[in-house]
């Protein structure tokens, strides 16, 4: 017998990616497929379980588009969390490679450089 709490139906991914996607605004997921969008949000759950601490489920017991468990609301929101800070994670990155390409006077504090400070101190503040 399993010990972790079986209430209910396994919960799939997509519970998790509705949660997630309710948290953050991007339009790139409105012009993929659906199927790259799951890809996609797949890539950023398996990415995001490792942070989280002391689950009190089996984190790593799933199957193709579930967890083989029930997981409460909290475990859910907990997931999504993770998730958008990998999210965020992702966006810095993308700035961080755009700034290194160009010299300083080409990318000045403007638009980019300002959203990627921004995203920095989300990502500061999601971590906490």
């Amino acid at each position: 017998m399993a010990d972790y709490p079986i209430e209910g139906e396994p919960t799939t991914f997509q519970e998790i990616y509705n949660r997630f996607l309710g948290r953050i605004t991007d339009d790139m997921y409105m012009e993929w497929t659906e199927e790259d969008t799951k890809a996609d949000l797949y890539n950023i759950l398996m990415a995001a379980i490792p942070g989280f601490e002391f689950p009190r489920f089996p984190l790593y017991d799933y199957g193709e588009n579930s967890f083989n468990c029930h997981l409460t609301g909290e475990e859910i929101n907990i997931l999504a969390v993770l998730m958008m800070i990998e999210w965020v994670h992702r966006q810095t990155v993308s700035i961080e490679n755009t700034r290194q390409k160009y010299s300083g006077s080409d990318f000045k504090m403007t638009s980019q450089a300002n959203h990627l400070d921004k995203l920095m101190t989300l990502k500061q503040e999601l971590e906490r």
